[in-house]
């Protein structure tokens, strides 16, 4: 109850801005760090589940008997890789929830202490950044399950089973059609909704989870350009009481933010891993079924490949964005300390200097399951190895 009550007191139209979208699709999966103590949060969290759950297994039935042409498994394969995603980036931020807390406590006591236009300036255009990428993933990943929810509506459509001669059959936005055989119109209405509900929340928990991601990191990242800046402003003041206050002041600083990082990345470094597995996976399964759709002539099905592509691939290099903001701005600070005006300030402080100088020689990186460096250098060798992956499966395919 304090918690929220905290949380009600220190919100306004800044940290509206910069993370209200983040609010409204962590609020709607159960994991908002400030209403996860709810029981009502803990049931979201239990539905999006158990309904990612049952989509996997429906999905998995389906491909088991075997049913549909070879683009539609491709596609159920691409959706059951999406559903068990969701699962485990909304249980793992879950179980992260008091790391999740102070991260975003500091944030926002961060809009809350700024002092300066052009510090206010500069956190804006860091939420900019964030807000613009989470519109435009978002609407992305809607605008790919509209052709799937709206499926059904075409009617009924003629669907080979191994245990039936052709049938008039009618679609789910699934496609588990021989699973679902015979059903009443009720019964039909009512697994066509939960299928649209599973969809939707396979949308929201997958790919906002991600954007939940990039925009706390692009918070810290500008904090400590904040920081950079501010060390690089070091030595004005010529007295040594105010010159090693401020030091002490700035090593606090630095020290806080360097734990909020490698919060951030203990939460979501198994996230990363699973994701990186997964969506190289994906993105060669959908390239394949590019070209399968290619053959056929179904341009509307292309255009919807293009666009998963193109939320795959950001996705991948959204987390080596971020691990490459973070990393390279927490190693500038050591050269903005010795860019400072060291020179003219007291001896003693000159000395504390040099330790705090070693301090930043300590390396920072967001990592995928403490395996691989997340940075741009990554993102280019992982592209070039689903090249060679895809280049194999289509090969095997043909």
């Amino acid at each position: 109850m304090e918690t929220t009550t905290q949380f009600t007191t220190i919100w306004n139209d800044n940290i509206a801005y910069a993370f209200g979208l983040y609010r409204l699709i962590t609020q709607s999966l159960g994991i908002w760090p400030f209403t996860c103590h709810k029981f009502i949060s803990k049931c979201q969290v239990l539905i999006v589940c158990v309904l990612q759950l049952t989509m996997m297994i429906s999905i998995i039935g389906e491909m088991h008997l075997q049913c549909g042409e070879v683009s539609d498994k491709i596609q159920n394969i691409s959706l059951c890789s999406c559903a068990f995603m969701t699962i485990v980036k909304v249980t793992i931020i879950r179980a992260h929830n008091p790391r999740m807390h102070e991260i975003m406590m500091s944030a926002m006591q961060d809009w809350l202490c700024v002092k300066t236009a052009d510090d206010n300036k500069k956190m804006r255009s860091c939420a900019k950044l964030g807000r613009s990428i989470c519109l435009f993933q978002m609407i992305g990943a809607y605008v790919t399950a509209i052709p799937i929810i709206l499926s059904g509506f075409a009617g009924h459509s003629a669907v080979n089973t191994t245990n039936s001669t052709d049938s008039d059959i009618k679609i789910l936005p699934l496609g588990t059609v021989c699973l679902f055989q015979q059903m009443s119109s009720s019964f039909y209405t009512s697994v066509y909704i939960i299928q649209c509900i599973q969809l939707l929340i396979t949308c929201t928990g997958n790919v906002g989870c991600d954007c939940y991601f990039f925009g706390v990191t692009m918070h810290l990242s500008g904090q400590i350009e904040k920081l950079t800046d501010d060390m690089e402003r070091f030595g004005k003041e010529k007295e040594d009481t105010d010159c090693h206050e401020k030091l002490v002041a700035l090593v606090k600083r630095q020290n806080h933010l360097l734990e909020l990082a490698e919060n951030l990345e203990t939460t979501f470094n198994i996230v990363i891993l699973v994701e990186l597995s997964a969506l190289t996976y994906e993105i060669c399964l959908i390239a394949l079924q590019m070209v399968v759709n290619l053959r056929m002539g179904n341009s509307v099905v292309i255009i919807n490949n293009i666009i998963m592509l193109q939320i795959l691939y950001l996705q991948l290099f959204l987390y080596s964005y971020a691990g490459e903001r973070l990393s390279s701005g927490l190693e500038n600070l050591g050269s903005a300390i010795y860019s400072s005006e060291w020179c003219d300030s007291p001896s003693k402080v000159t000395k504390d200097l040099i330790f705090v100088m070693m301090r930043c020689r300590k390396s920072f990186a967001l990592t995928a399951g403490k395996v691989c460096v997340m940075n741009l250098e990554s993102f280019t060798n992982i592209i070039k190895a689903v090249g060679s992956y895809f280049s194999v499966l289509l090969a095997m395919f043909d």
